[in-house]
């Protein structure tokens, strides 16, 4: 039992010592190729989400747009209105007989 613990103890130092060794430029390269694939498929994702988002609100705005230039006709046949009235009033003080 002792002899299994002595041999499994070695082992585990054995395996351990792989966990310093230094990384070759190999493996630089594909940590490096790894990592630009992953940052390509991101900023896809990224640019993707962004046009979503970009044309969810170009279409909101249109239709702020509409309701904009719906008021701004109200706000012209009102203000026609209220200048008419004036008119009237005008012209009704205007013509009324004084009593001097």
């Amino acid at each position: 039992m002792r002899n299994i613990i002595i041999i499994l103890t070695v082992m585990l130092l054995l395996d351990a010592s792989m966990a310093f060794a230094e990384l070759t430029k190999e493996d630089l390269r594909e940590i490096e190729s790894i990592v630009q694939r992953s940052e390509a498929r991101l900023g896809a994702q990224l640019r993707e989400y962004v046009d979503l988002k970009f044309a969810a609100q170009k279409a909101e705005m249109g239709g702020i747009k509409t309701e904009i230039e719906g008021l701004d006709k109200r706000l012209q046949m009102l203000t026609a209105i209220f200048i008419g009235l004036i008119a009237l009033i005008g012209v009704a003080v205007g013509v009324s007989p004084r009593s001097s």
